[in-house]
Formats: C-alpha cells, structure tokens, sequence
C-alpha cells in the first residue's frame, strides 16, 4: 500500500450498512428532498423586499434634511424619492436582516437631533444661521460690556480687525 492508501473491507462495510435500521422511504423522513425540507424556512427575502422596509422612513428623513441642507438645490420630489431608494439599497446591503443595530441607530438619532437643533437657529427670512459667538465691540472710552449670557466673562471684546 501507498502512503495515501486504505484497506477497505466491502464485506464488512455492506454487513454494518444491514444492521443499521433504516426506515423504508428515506424520502420521507430526513433524507434531501423529504417532508423535512417541505417544512424548512422560507428563504432570506431578497434586498429589495429589506430596501422596501427601509424607504418610508429614509425617505421622511432625506425630504427633511434636503429642503435644510440644499434648499436652492430645489430638489424635486421624484429626486428625494430616487435618493431615498438607493439610500433604502444601501443600508438593505449593510443591515440584511432589516434591523439596524441600536448603536448604530443612536448615532442617527444624535445627528438628526443636532441638525434640527441647528435649523432651530436659521433665519426664516434670510436663511442664514445666526452667529456661533456674540461679537462683543468696545467703544472708546466706554465702560466694559456686560455680558448677556450668565457666567461668560466680562471685559474687552476680541476683534481681529482693526
């Protein structure tokens, strides 16, 4: 015999596959293609089902953050409804059993949270956001300002223009 070689004994093998106890239809009790499969689970659904699952809600999410973000961009409804759709596939590929993980959704819900906060801040008529810093100016000979916001401190404003 070779390296990779083994006796095999058919006589012995055929004697052990007799005294196992086989039921008489294989087909229809475990064997591939029997009534266990009949009952087995449906197949995963295919990522359009799971992207349909998704759009509803990106699509409320995109009209909103479209008309704050790009509001000159004018987006159509059939482009927010295109934009939804792949954002819908695309999250169907990262999250195929249509659950997005909470640690992942928290992060969603935070910086949905914070954009309205910052379109809080927007000025209706002229659509810009309101200065991030009061600019305090110093008159000369004026006393020092005070200060509107409690616990800011007081003194010379900072100007970097002359």
């Amino acid at each position: 015999m070779g390296v990779n070689e083994v006796s095999v004994d058919a006589a012995a093998l055929a004697a052990e596959a007799a005294a196992l106890e086989l039921p008489a239809d294989l087909g229809a009790a475990g064997a591939p293609g029997g009534a266990e499969d009949a009952a087995a689970p449906a197949a995963a659904p295919s990522v359009e089902t799971i992207a349909a699952e998704f759009e509803p809600g990106v699509g409320m999410v995109i009209a909103s953050v479209a008309d704050g973000v790009l509001p000159n961009w004018r987006l159509t409804l059939d482009e927010k409804k295109q934009l939804a759709h792949a954002a819908a596939l695309a999250l169907a590929h990262w999250f195929p059993d249509a659950t997005i993980p909470p640690k992942y959704l928290s992060l969603v819900v935070v910086a949905y949270v914070g954009y309205q906060i910052v379109e809080a801040r927007r000025d209706p008529a002229t659509g810009e956001l309101a200065p991030r810093k009061i600019i305090r100016t110093k008159r000369p000979g004026s006393p020092p300002a005070a200060s509107s916001a409690p616990g800011a401190p007081s003194g010379d404003g900072f100007r970097t223009s002359a």
